[in-house]
């Protein structure tokens, strides 16, 4: 059974220090670090797309919700026309916090 990039991390420990107090790793820990930094930067495109996504669904049923309260309104003006603007207006409250 393989690591987790985790359990790599985890696992990795310093062979040694330079004059400089630098910690040194393990050559084939060096590349790895190398290729997981790498992939950087495709993840975070993942990331934003993903973020995007979800920014898009949310207006999408944002927009499906105002549209369904625009269809109310629309049939709400046509049953209530020729009503005094009070009793249409308050009617129109009622059923806007029913559809809530």
């Amino acid at each position: 059974m393989s690591e987790t990039n985790e359990e790599r991390l985890e696992n990795m420990s310093p062979i040694g220090a330079d004059g400089n107090g630098n910690v040194l790793i393990k050559g084939e820990d060096w590349h790895w670090l190398g290729e997981q930094a790498g992939r950087f930067p495709e993840s975070e495109k993942e990331v934003n797309g993903l973020y995007w996504r979800n920014e898009w669904l949310k207006s999408q049923e944002e927009n499906e919700r105002l549209r369904g309260a625009l269809e109310g309104f629309s049939k709400a003006v046509e049953i209530y026309s020729g009503k005094p603007v009070e009793i249409a207006m308050k009617e129109l409250i009622e059923i806007a916090e029913e559809s809530k």
